[in-house]
């Protein structure tokens, strides 16, 4: 596999005056990012016999392929190209371009998670027992490891309103502000948060 490169689209004024391709009417023009060369000057020194693979470039999603690079207008997009035995051999299909490999693509994390995969992954995880979550499902009755992080708030008034929150809500939003404040008491970076979120969705 090769890495061609990144590429850009730029204004046609900034045009090589020997590019072959400058003053035709309706033609835009991309450059790698690193190099500066424009692509059409680029894809005349690529491999024969490969299959050029774009990604784009910022998230490294598969954009497409085709044995022929001349197909491509690559602005926002990096060129990888492939021998044709290895592009057989990989499924880049549902995966992200890591910067050397592709790898598969983290599930989307869901926004809202119900009541019941709230305290249910609580309890998958010992933050709170089974019992603590059936309770909480049953009455409302808040497990003492969240109302312990609801005591620490700094107004009767929040205290109150998290209260409500917890034993009212029928859905959790991962980006409600108490959401925050559970992930920052228990220590969790954001990266677990969203695991969280994502395991939750699942049961």
């Amino acid at each position: 596999m090769i890495v061609i490169g990144a590429f850009e689209e730029y204004a046609s004024g900034d045009v090589a005056d020997n590019h072959p391709l400058k003053g035709v009417p309706g033609v835009v023009f991309a450059r790698d990012v690193s190099t500066g060369i424009d692509w059409y000057l680029v894809q005349d020194a690529l491999p024969e016999d490969y299959v050029f693979v774009v990604i784009w470039t910022e998230t490294g999603r598969y954009a497409g392929s085709s044995v022929d690079a001349s197909t491509f207008f690559p602005a926002g997009m990096t060129v990888l190209a492939y021998t044709k035995a290895e592009f057989d051999a990989f499924d880049v299909s549902g995966k992200v371009w890591s910067g050397s490999d592709w790898v598969s693509r983290p599930a989307s994390i869901p926004k809202e998670i119900s009541r019941r995969q709230f305290f249910q992954q609580l309890a998958v995880m010992e933050i709170i027992s089974k019992e603590d979550a059936k309770s909480a499902m049953q009455t409302g009755t808040i497990p003492q490891p969240l109302q312990a992080i609801i005591d620490q708030l700094p107004t009767d008034d929040d205290k109150f309103n998290a209260e409500m929150l917890v034993i009212g809500a029928d859905t959790f939003d991962r980006t409600h502000p108490l959401a925050e404040t559970v992930r920052i008491s228990l220590g969790w970076t954001d990266e677990q948060k969203a695991d969280f979120w994502r395991d939750a969705s699942k049961i």
